[in-house]
């Protein structure tokens, strides 16, 4: 090794010691110097040589950081590992400052376990001559061991790579780029109308309310089942599930758009019909539910709709969700708009073919219909309930409450 005013050579038996830092000697150094270098060669001639790692420590004064500079050759997505000797005397936080294509990360591990391998820090994205950066800061808690990092390629970087900023109900407010500035940026009213667009490099979304997607040829917006003209903040369509849905069938989030969403333009239907069993059985109504997606209840593991045709479960049979597609339209059905639940939510737990347990007094048809209905809630019903003839004991809604 070379070092100011000369140089040396020493000796290391690499079969000990192996996984933690060893001294090699002290020598002076010259921050404006150059040509400082260390050698490793084999001069045993019977084994191998690990060229490993090595770092410098200002004798006396400890180093409050150390900081990387990787080489990156191509733009792309990197892993960054860093690897350390562990020790018990080590840092349980040691901070990670990481400088990528997307900013800046804050990355914390615990020096005290893992060592002498390879630990993930994270996936970002780095280019060329970028000025990326690796800094690991000194911790009061004990000591951290700036021994070394490596990036491992995993792909290209994705091209003309934005980010979409949305507000408390997933309407698109700003999207911006790679380097964090703002390349669209659109302002509307709090039912959707356009008043100001910015836009630069040719970013654009048509995305707007949840669930609808802008048409620039009507200048409405499409939404599954309906389209919505934001300029007067209404369907254009009325509602396909009749006044269920409401006296007002062209209204869209119950006129409080900045509060409420309407994903499928639809609502959520608790429905009953009466059982088409046997005496007793026929006292009590069947119930299932309905939405955009679906229309389902609990069932058979045949698969088919129990309570009609005289067909009905054993005690304890198990059961799982069962399609009820077209029930709704029965003559002697009726269903009831369900207010303030979680469409999305209700899809999750109704969709076909999900075991729902055995078949008992306290898991059939009506229960389960309401646990859904009470598990998806996120504010009251407050609409007249009429009492309706139930199989005992069946859970209440909570937040089913009658003015």
């Amino acid at each position: 090794m070379s070092y100011e005013g000369g140089s040396t050579t020493v000796t290391v038996n690499q079969r000990v010691s192996g996984g933690q830092w060893v001294l090699l000697g002290t020598y002076p150094f010259n921050a404006s110097g150059t040509g400082y270098k260390v050698d490793l060669a084999d001069t045993s001639l019977t084994g191998k040589v690990v060229a490993d790692a090595i770092y410098y420590v200002q004798d006396g004064a400890p180093v409050d950081s150390f900081t990387w500079t990787p080489t990156i050759s191509s733009a792309g997505e990197y892993q960054l590992y860093a690897r350390w000797t562990a020790s018990s005397a080590n840092s349980g936080a040691a901070q990670y400052t990481v400088v990528h294509d997307g900013g800046t990360s804050l990355v914390t591990a615990s020096q005290k376990q893992n060592g002498g391998q390879w630990n993930l820090l994270g996936t970002w994205n780095f280019a060329p001559s970028a000025g990326h950066q690796v800094t690991l800061t000194a911790s009061s808690d004990g000591n951290v061991v700036a021994d070394a990092i490596k990036l491992v390629g995993t792909g290209p970087a994705p091209a003309d790579l934005v980010y979409l900023h949305s507000d408390q109900i997933g309407l698109p407010q700003k999207i911006t780029d790679a380097a964090q500035a703002v390349v669209w940026d659109r302002i509307q009213d709090p039912f959707g109308r356009q008043v100001s667009l910015t836009s630069s490099g040719g970013i654009d979304t048509s995305l707007r309310f949840p669930g609808q997607q802008a048409d620039p040829d009507t200048g409405f917006s499409y939404n599954y089942f309906r389209d919505y003209d934001p300029t007067l903040g209404r369907y254009i369509q009325a509602d396909p599930i009749g006044l269920a849905g409401g006296i007002n069938r062209y209204a869209y989030a119950k006129n409080n758009p900045p509060t409420y969403k309407d994903p499928f333009g639809l609502d959520v239907l608790l429905c009953r019909r009466p059982a088409d069993l046997p005496f007793p059985m026929n006292l009590f109504d069947h119930y299932w539910i309905k939405t955009d997606k679906y229309e389902a209840g609990m069932g058979g593991m045949a698969g088919q709709v129990p309570a009609q045709g005289g067909r009905s479960d054993w005690p304890y049979d198990p059961t799982q969700t069962v399609d009820h597609s077209g029930q709704s339209k029965s003559p002697n059905a009726t269903c009831e708009k369900m207010n303030n639940v979680d469409e999305q939510c209700v899809n999750s737990l109704i969709r076909p073919g999900q075991p729902t347990g055995p078949w008992e007094p306290f898991n059939q048809c009506q229960s389960f219909a309401w646990s859904v209905i009470g598990k998806c809630r996120y504010g009251p019903q407050i609409i007249p309930s009429p009492v309706l003839p139930q199989m005992s004991p069946v859970p209440k809604d909570p937040q089913r409450t009658t003015p």
